[in-house]
């Protein structure tokens, strides 16, 4: 089983048949610019307001699962990165999101203002679907929770169709599993715009999630219980003063992998709090700026550093370090793990994904590839990049020669299967394209890599400022 962030929970990534809207890509013309400028026509896009999000934030999908698609029922989740007020929503929710739907679309389904500052970060839903979790800053002062100087909040709400804007105001933990739709309450943290987004243990009812100065919270009772914060030891000093990554949580040896700003991966024991690994330095800029990826049948993470302070790689402005990829047995206590260097480095490197071939061979010795999209060169291009596993064992890695990014940020990596075409592609975006999209603009990617070799060319699509990260909706071709 692969654990990826909240967002790789079932039914909520990897990422869309509404990623249609892509078009083949020519091989650039001298000098990088790209004659070809063809797209497909693109289903439709929103402006969720006048905030952003991060980079690496997810949205959310209902229904879990990418077989079927329902105009109605199917609704998809963005924070809006933006404050809320009486006429901006904080979290909003589309339906009718098919070309083949009729009438406008998409639609709004619901959208609430939950009375903060706002969300940047990934949301993640019940199993039933009627219920959502995110967190929410707040700079103290405000209604959501007491003002403690400064602090970011679990928010957990019950939604009800409706596309007028909502205000909402929380209600106790206690009152909140009786409370009637649309509803929400509130659980503090300490921690001022934090980058961790909540990881939620759909078997014990439990969310994780990390703050801005390095303590990991527990919470339980999130979507069928009374939610409430776990008592002591949580919440637990990971990394004292450090920001926090999102959180993964292996089912199998109950440890929950997080990286830091401070650049260590860290593990956390489930059930008692007890910090169980904590690794060298990997990064030494950025930190651990992402999610790790998880590998439960196999017991392995996989940890992405943006710059290793290595010597033997410099981009020509004075950097030498290298953005890599490391693997841990899940039951590290120390140690540099092995490393593949993706190439030049010192942004942060978002994290990666797997391809079929790794999701269908052995799970417990697994071979096929990963997928990160880095910098590989001196001129600050932005290419796929694709590091090869045997037996559970990480080897080398192999750039595209295809370039992406425009001395831009990628997106983090999604894979999506597509059973009915047999046909396996990588997703990511970059805030300035390459080629593909008009150079320096934002540009959504598609690489097919069903045959198991890294793609020289790709299918794209404008997208204005690049993206987030991407979900795969469903591979059907129109809406019921």
């Amino acid at each position: 089983m692969i654990q990826q962030l909240q967002r790789q929970q079932p039914g909520q990534g990897p990422a869309a048949a509404q990623v249609a809207g892509l078009s083949p890509a020519a091989p650039p013309a001298a000098g990088g610019d790209t004659p070809d400028k063809k797209r497909k026509h693109r289903d439709w896009s929103m402006d969720l307001g006048p905030g952003s999000m991060l980079a690496n934030t997810f949205p959310a999908k209902w229904s879990f699962g990418t077989t079927t698609a329902n105009c109605a029922s199917d609704f998809v989740v963005f924070p809006t990165g933006s404050n809320g007020s009486p006429t901006q929503a904080t979290i909003v929710a589309y339906n009718n999101l098919y070309a083949g739907c009729g009438g406008t679309v998409p639609s709004v389904y619901w959208q609430y203002n939950a009375n903060s500052i706002g969300s940047d970060l990934s949301p993640v839903l019940s199993a039933d679907g009627t219920q959502v979790a995110f967190m929410s800053h707040n700079l103290g002062g405000g209604s959501i929770v007491p003002d403690t100087g400064g602090s970011d909040a679990l928010v957990i709400l019950k939604w009800a169709a409706n596309s007028s804007l909502v205000s909402l105001s929380p209600v106790s933990a206690a009152s909140y599993r009786n409370c009637t739709a649309p509803c929400m309450t509130t659980l503090a943290t300490e921690g001022l715009d934090g980058n961790s987004s909540p990881f939620y243990d759909y078997v014990n009812d439990a969310i994780y999630v990390g703050s801005s100065n390095g303590a990991l919270y527990k919470f339980t009772g999130v979507f069928n219980g009374t939610p409430a914060a776990a008592g002591s030891p949580w919440p637990v000093t990971v990394a004292a003063g450090t920001g926090l990554s999102s959180p993964v949580l292996d089912q199998v040896s109950g440890l929950v992998m997080l990286g830091s700003t401070n650049g260590s991966l860290y593990s956390v024991n489930s059930s008692t709090g007890a910090v169980a690994g904590t690794s060298s330095q990997l990064d030494a800029v950025n930190g651990i700026y992402d999610a790790p990826l998880v590998d439960s049948s196999a017991a392995m993470v996989y940890a992405f550093a943006g710059y290793d302070g290595k010597s033997n790689c410099s981009d020509g402005h004075g950097h030498t370090g290298c953005s890599g990829v490391f693997q841990f047995p899940v039951g590290f206590s120390s140690g540099a793990g092995i490393e593949t260097q993706v190439g030049f480095g010192f942004d942060p490197l978002f994290s990666g994904s797997f391809d079929n071939l790794y999701y269908t061979s052995s799970s417990s010795s697994p071979t096929g590839n990963l997928y990160v999209c880095g910098q590989t060169d001196t001129n600050e291009q932005q290419t796929l990049n694709q590091i090869s596993i045997a037996a559970n064992a990480m080897g080398s890695q192999t750039a595209s020669s295809y370039s992406v990014g425009d001395e831009a940020y990628c997106s983090p990596v999604t894979e999506f299967y597509n059973t009915s075409a047999a046909t396996d592609y990588i997703f990511l975006s970059s805030e300035g394209a390459y080629q593909g999209c008009t150079q320096g603009t934002g540009c959504l990617f598609g690489f097919n890599v069903t045959s198991g070799t890294v793609p020289h060319s790709a299918e794209f699509g404008a997208a204005t400022g690049g993206t987030g990260g991407i979900i795969v909706d469903n591979s059907v071709g129109s809406g019921t």
